[in-house]
């Protein structure tokens, strides 16, 4: 499986080198870009069946850190799909009256120690290059940066995601642009690319799954009543709380993971 994550992986380890190297880049076949990280290279696709539980699959997810794994008939090996954080949030969200529901839900971020909190939230100022929040992205396995000014105030949110308009765009070349200016075609379509949606540390762990669903986001953004950042709070952060939570249950059996996959 080919991810953004791979070519930002190359971005970072390309750029700055010999001039041409980044020219062929739209000409490469994905074979090629795979050789490029060593890491990777060799590594066997982690998938599950369609057979397989909500349980084992959100496990597996969150033990290998992925943010989608296929679901492949490993009778004929056919993809047939993508499994990720959202999706299985949603139907947990959608299903929520006919599940069992757990206490914990209606307990804060606070409460239940949820999210990742400063000084140990990885930031950027909208000052600095691009290809500094790439390196950081690689280099401590975050998929967002909050764009922060002087004071701590939240500006901008920069994702893994966007880095994939380097791509569309062929812009890649200038990975010196400072992320404010790479972010203008978010401020030009509010629309489509909405301000960063934020949440205090008080709120509920059921607001915050049914502001995610609702909204179609990956995470919220912790801020104080002045929005100054204070943590975040993701997707997989959610999911990674609940597994644990029914791993330690003595009621597994019961519990409302333990659907099929191509439920």
């Amino acid at each position: 499986m080919l991810t953004i994550t791979d070519f930002i992986k190359i971005l970072v380890n390309d750029y700055g080198k010999h001039d041409g190297i980044m020219d062929d880049y739209g000409n490469s076949t994905i074979t090629k870009w795979r050789s490029m990280d060593k890491s990777t290279e060799n590594q066997s696709l982690i998938s599950v069946s369609p057979e397989s539980n909500l349980y084992d699959a959100a496990r597996t997810l969150t033990k290998y850190r992925y943010h989608r794994l296929p679901i492949i008939d490993h009778v004929y090996g056919n993809p047939l799909y993508i499994l990720t954080h959202k999706r299985i949030l949603n139907y947990l969200h959608l299903n929520r009256n006919v599940l069992p529901q757990d206490t914990f839900m209606s307990k804060s971020l606070e409460d239940l120690r949820l999210g990742t909190y400063m000084p140990n939230v990885h930031t950027i100022s909208k000052e600095a290059p691009i290809i500094d929040a790439l390196r950081l992205f690689v280099e401590h396995h975050v998929s967002c940066l909050p764009v922060v000014d002087s004071e701590n105030h939240l500006v901008e949110l920069y994702a893994k995601f966007d880095a994939f308009n380097l791509a569309v765009t062929r812009t890649y070349h200038n990975l010196d642009e400072t992320i404010y200016n790479a972010l203008g075609f978010h401020r030009a379509n509010r629309e489509r690319y909405p301000r960063p949606m934020t949440c205090l540390k008080t709120a509920t762990l059921n607001f915050v799954i049914e502001r995610m669903v609702n909204s179609g986001i990956h995470r919220l953004v912790i801020v104080d009543s002045k929005n100054r950042l204070e943590g975040i709070i993701s997707l997989s952060d959610i999911l990674r709380f609940i597994v644990q939570s029914n791993t330690k249950s003595n009621t597994r059996e019961e519990n409302h993971l333990r659907v099929p996959t191509h439920s």
